[in-house]
């Protein structure tokens, strides 16, 4: 079993993210982080939360391997357009992912620096925290799915994305949490976990989150 999950609680206000300041008391450090910053303007759960600002493209990483099936969970407060509010990425540089831009939510397949939508649906963010989790697999399938919960600790997801896109099978190589914020104001991440052992789901009524564990097309294609 493997996983890994960051609250962001043990940074500080203001503080560019980076892997040696971002283990310890938040969780499990970052292998990557580019342009996200500590924030306490706002949070989901605890003291703090990531903010990417206007027009920048930021995340954090974590490094995946083997092969199979992995689930991501992380909350947000995105902006509409929010491109590529995450990447599972794959070690011959395919890669998985989520957009929010014209009015919709799109699950999408990168494969030889061609993207294909594997399933969109009418979505506008809301203002407020969402709850997003999502699950792709390696193999030859390229089958993936995300669920969308508008009320962030929901049972049942608002919105849910699934399709596939046949390709070479791969390894793991890195789940990224956010990227493209192509809107004139900030957006904020929090709570982001990843997993090999199925949905995460909502973090517990209190603690920290646990997984259940014991740009443009040629942008994200060059980034992995």
């Amino acid at each position: 079993m493997a996983g890994a999950s960051n609250s962001f609680d043990g940074g500080t206000h203001g503080t560019p993210i980076t892997p040696a300041n971002s283990g310890g008391a938040s969780g499990i450090a970052f292998s990557a982080a580019d342009s996200i910053t500590y924030s306490s303007a706002q949070a989901y759960r605890g003291p703090l939360s990531a903010q990417i600002a206007a027009g920048a493209i930021g995340y954090v990483q974590y490094p995946l391997s083997g092969t199979g099936t992995r689930w991501a969970r992380w909350y947000a407060r995105p902006v509409t357009p929010s491109n590529s509010l995450i990447e599972m990425g794959l070690a011959n540089s395919d890669s998985f992912g989520l957009d929010i831009s014209g009015g919709q939510i799109t699950l999408w397949r990168m494969t030889d620096f061609d993207q294909t939508s594997l399933d969109t649906k009418a979505f506008t963010s809301p203002g407020g925290w969402i709850r997003l989790e999502m699950q792709a697999a390696s193999g030859t399938s390229g089958f993936a799915m995300a669920r969308i919960y508008i009320t962030p600790e929901a049972a049942t997801p608002t919105i849910e994305l699934s399709g596939s896109d046949v390709a070479s099978a791969s390894s793991w190589d890195a789940v990224r949490f956010a990227s493209v914020n192509e809107s004139s104001t900030s957006a904020w991440i929090d709570e982001v976990a990843w997993s090999d052992q199925g949905w995460i789901g909502p973090l517990p009524e209190t603690g920290a989150a646990t997984p259940r564990i014991p740009s443009a097309a040629a942008h994200r294609a060059a980034a992995w």
